[in-house]
Parts: structure tokens; C-alpha cells; sequence
């Protein structure tokens, strides 16, 4: 479970406080929420240099500059939140080029125009939250291996949950963003460029610039689910048509193995069927020539009582009888 999505716990006791001061803990006791910096990120924090950044007082920004660095945070953090829901917050050697690839400022360092100035031209191109999430869902149904609509919906689900969470929960992002930057070879001037100024800045604004900024953000997100061909069509990559063509295969394949089935039940029958036509062919022959023997045997059993009836004596036949003075002996075959 990612790590800003756990519920933030604040602390029901004078004693809990107490021993937050002591410890110089920047947040709340033990088995607080999870926005608390580590030991590691502390000392990660403590490292980042201060002498390259420019003297800017983020205090005295105008709206215009403070909507402008919010757009490329928004951007930095939906890359950061892909490569942590993808990879289960376990950073891989790839996950250094996934990041920089999908957000559209540490890739090719874009620079967002959010609020129009007075010398603002009529034409010009104001960017919004929204083009920002539909770029970054764009680069992520192009560049990575897992590309997906619904998958970029939860990824920004996931950065407005982060600007939900507040200071805490952006800066523990962002440091964990450095970390892999910073043991990437190629990508690890990304830290002097945009993640370092990042981590000064989102220590200065107040709360509820970022808590302001994720209600804005919220109804964005739940849109993008419940209105997705509108959005779909707005990415331009030709989605529904896609999805389209990718359904009439599936449902072709289901027929065919439908049909499939169906042919292999008949023949099942058929099979079946000759089956009981051979053993009534069988049953048949078996009764015919059981006939067959019969008349066999009956024949031979006839021809056998001939035999018998030609070798009788002639005297016996003389006489008329057995010679005992009973009446002349039938023929065997008549006595039968």
C-alpha cells in the first residue's frame, strides 16, 4: 500500500506532544501518521545544497508563478506515483528513465503558462491541471512497458492524494524522488534542475496552497473515471477505436470456440450413434450364424441316421421284424 494513502493519526494527549518536543521529532509519536520523515531522509534533506539555488523569496510570489511551479509538481509527482504503484515502492534500475520519461518537465523541460499577465497575448495558451494529467496519461500509454487508461486514472488519483496529504507527505515524495535520481547516471543533474529547487520551495508555501490545489484536482479525477470516452477522445491516440476492435476479436474468438464445441458435441453423437449401429450389425451376425450352425448340425445329424438306416441287416428287413414277433421297425428318419 502506498505510503500516502495510510490514514494520518495526530496525537489525543498532552503526553504524546510532550514527547514529540523532546525527541525534536518534526511530527507526531510513535505510531503516528506515515508522513513522518525517516532518519535516511532526514539526513537526505539535511544533504541537499543550498549554493546553487537562486536567491528567490518564495514569499513574494505572485499567484500567477505559484500556479506555474505547481503544474510541473503535479507532473513530477504522477511520474514518481506511476514508478511507485508499479514497481511496489521497491525502485528498480528503470526506474529512473520512467520517471524522467513520463513527466513533461524533467523530460524535455517543459515550462507551463497557468495564469495569463497583463502582457499575456490573447493567443496565447493557458495550461490547466487538466492538460497536465491528460499529457502525463498520454506519455504513460506510450513510453512505458505497463500502459493502460484505468491505470493512469489510479496514478492520478494517486498525486492528488499526495497534494492531499500536504508538505509532509509532496516532501517525503520528492526525497525519495532525489534518492533515485541521484544513483541514476544520466539523470541525476534532474536533482540540481527541479527536484532540489522543489524540496526548498514546497517548505516555504503554506497548506492551504496545496490543499486548495487538490480540491481543484479532485472532481478532475473522478471525471476522468466516470466520463472516460470524453477523455479518451481528448488523448487523442485513437482509444475507442482500439477498444473497439479489440472487442470484436475477442467476441470472434468466442464464437468460434462456441461453434467449436458445438461441432464437437455432434460429432460425439454421431460417433455414439454408429456405435450402436455396429453392435446391432454385430447382434446380427452372431444370430445368423448361430442359424447357420443350426441347419449344420441338423443336416449332419440326418445324414448320420441314413447311414444308420443303410446298414441295417437283411435279414431283418426279410423277415419284417426283429425275429422277436414284434411288428416291422419304422424307418429311423420317420420315427423322427
Amino acid at each position: 500500500e502506498p505510503h500516502w494513502t495510510k490514514p494520518d493519526k495526530t496525537p489525543s494527549s498532552v503526553e504524546c506532544i510532550t514527547n514529540d518536543i523532546e525527541s525534536l521529532s518534526i511530527g507526531t509519536a510513535d505510531g503516528g501518521p506515515s508522513s513522518l520523515l525517516t532518519e535516511d531522509e532526514m539526513q537526505s534533506l539535511a544533504s541537499v545544497p543550498a549554493t546553487h539555488m537562486p536567491p528567490v523569496d518564495f514569499s513574494s510570489m505572485r499567484q500567477s508563478q505559484i500556479q506555474s511551479t505547481l503544474l510541473p509538481l503535479l507532473d513530477i509527482l504522477f511520474a514518481y506515483a506511476y514508478d511507485h504503484r508499479t514497481t511496489g515502492g521497491d525502485p528498480t534500475v528503470e526506474s529512473s528513465w520512467t520517471v524522467a520519461i513520463l513527466s513533461p518537465t524533467l523530460s524535455w523541460f517543459d515550462d507551463y503558462n497557468a495564469v495569463p499577465d497583463g502582457n499575456t497575448d490573447a493567443a496565447t495558451h493557458i495550461d490547466t491541471p487538466a492538460d497536465v494529467l491528460l499529457w502525463c496519461i498520454r506519455r504513460s500509454l506510450v513510453y512505458p512497458y505497463l500502459r493502460s487508461y484505468n491505470l493512469g486514472v489510479v496514478i492520478v488519483n494517486d498525486a492528488i492524494s499526495i497534494l492531499r496529504g500536504g508538505r509532509r507527505v509532496v516532501l517525503r515524495c520528492l526525497l525519495q524522488l532525489r534518492k533515485i535520481f541521484e544513483n541514476s547516471t544520466g539523470h541525476y543533474l534532474l536533482n540540481k534542475l527541479y527536484i532540489d529547487p522543489h524540496i526548498f520551495w514546497i517548505q516555504s508555501i503554506d497548506e492551504s496552497v496545496l490543499s486548495e490545489f487538490a480540491k481543484g484536482l479532485e472532481k478532475l479525477g473522478k471525471d476522468l473515471k466516470k466520463d472516460s470516452s470524453k477523455w479518451k477522445e481528448r488523448i487523442g491516440l485513437n482509444l475507442i477505436g482500439i477498444e473497439k476492435m479489440l472487442y470484436e476479436v475477442e467476441e470472434k474468438q468466442k464464437d468460434e470456440s462456441n461453434k467449436g464445441e458445438t461441432s464437437s458435441g455432434s460429432d460425439n453423437d454421431s460417433s455414439s450413434s454408429d456405435d450402436s449401429s455396429s453392435g446391432s450389425e454385430v447382434e446380427s451376425d452372431s444370430d445368423s450364424s448361430d442359424d447357420e450352425e443350426g441347419r449344420h448340425s441338423a443336416q449332419k445329424v440326418s445324414s448320420e441316421l441314413l447311414q444308420i438306416e443303410n446298414d441295417a441287416s437283411p435279414e431283418e428287413e426279410l423277415a419284417g421284424g426283429n425275429g422277436d414277433g414284434e411288428a416291422p421297425r419304422k424307418p429311423l428318419i420317420q420315427e423322427l
